[in-house]
């Protein structure tokens, strides 16, 4: 049959640095047929309690434990979001969006909050 390699997975700390003010910034973002999901959360989880950032890559750099910090080619979605389970406390998902509209308003450099 079919022996496919299995990625062996590190964990490591990533930080993502972005310039602002960006144009695209959306609160509970549609599904995107064209993304691939499959190594991340479902689109739901973002639509439900996400946010995403377009820009050019040259807006975006991206640090992984090391690695030195290196700017981002090509068009660039950044997607943010959180799953929750029932026994989470409710207030933690509130939080969460008061965040998440923050996170917006620094983005696009202005007080509006509409997805």
């Amino acid at each position: 049959g079919r022996t496919d390699p299995v990625p062996a997975y590190k964990h490591a700390h990533i930080r993502i640095g972005m310039k602002t003010p960006c144009e695209k910034a959306n609160l509970y973002p549609e599904p995107r047929k064209e993304l691939d999901y499959r190594f991340s959360e479902t689109p739901k989880v973002f639509f439900e309690d996400g946010m995403e950032i377009m820009n050019t890559g040259l807006m975006f750099s991206l640090k992984v434990t090391g690695s030195k910090e290196a700017p981002l080619r090509g068009d660039v979605i950044l997607l943010i979001g959180r799953r929750y389970s029932f026994t989470d406390e409710t207030t933690i998902r509130l939080r969460l969006h008061v965040w998440l509209t923050a996170v917006r308003r620094a983005v696009v450099g202005g007080p509006s909050i509409e997805p």
